[in-house]
């Protein structure tokens, strides 16, 4: 039997029923042995990577796309320019 590291902290918290089945029906697609697990994969996640860096790293993300599609418009329209020359 292996041997399991022993958890020493208990937290609560309560969830809608639509709030269960979806996090159910995540554990279930993951594969994962029980609810406390998934909610300590999910707390473990959100520590790597909090909503607000999320946040900050898709507002570059659409700062560069934006870039890129300013200079796509602008080579179009040196492209016109040339064919109509």
């Amino acid at each position: 039997m292996p041997f399991r590291n022993p958890k020493n902290k208990t937290i609560s918290f309560r969830l809608s029923e639509q709030e269960y089945a979806i996090a159910d029906q995540v554990r279930h697609k993951c594969n994962i042995e029980s609810m406390s697990v998934l909610a300590r994969f999910a707390l473990l996640a959100y520590s790597h990577h909090p909503p607000e860096m999320a946040d900050a790293e898709l507002e570059g993300v659409k700062q560069r796309l934006d870039v890129v599609a300013h200079q796509v418009a602008d080579l179009l329209k040196r492209f016109d320019q040339r064919l109509t020359s």
